[in-house]
């Protein structure tokens, strides 16, 4: 199942991350951010797991580079939870926002 996690930018107006598993059978995971607003590609990576870690350091590698988000849209997969503990603790309550 794919997770996806949305998020605006204080550089760019809305920003959305899409981390894909369509490769999971070869133990291959796809994640990419994706600004919302303009389509460009904020960062992409291929993962040899979903764990939550991979996934905050690319999100901290997008950050990095294009600015914290003020808010984060994401689903209740496992790898979301570091995301959103970050999130909490840069931006306050309310910044990440669980979805399905």
């Amino acid at each position: 199942m794919a997770s996806t996690v949305c998020f605006s930018c204080v550089v760019v107006p809305f920003f959305r991350a899409h981390a894909g598993s369509g490769l999971i059978r070869w133990k291959l995971v796809i994640r990419a951010f994706i600004d919302g607003h303009s389509r460009f590609i904020v960062g992409i990576q291929v993962d040899p797991n979903n764990r939550a870690v991979t996934a905050l350091d690319l999100f901290l590698h997008a950050t990095a580079k294009h600015g914290t988000p003020c808010h984060v849209r994401g689903d209740h997969g496992v790898e979301n939870v570091l995301v959103a503990d970050y999130m909490e603790g840069t931006r306050g309550p309310g910044s990440y926002i669980w979805g399905r």
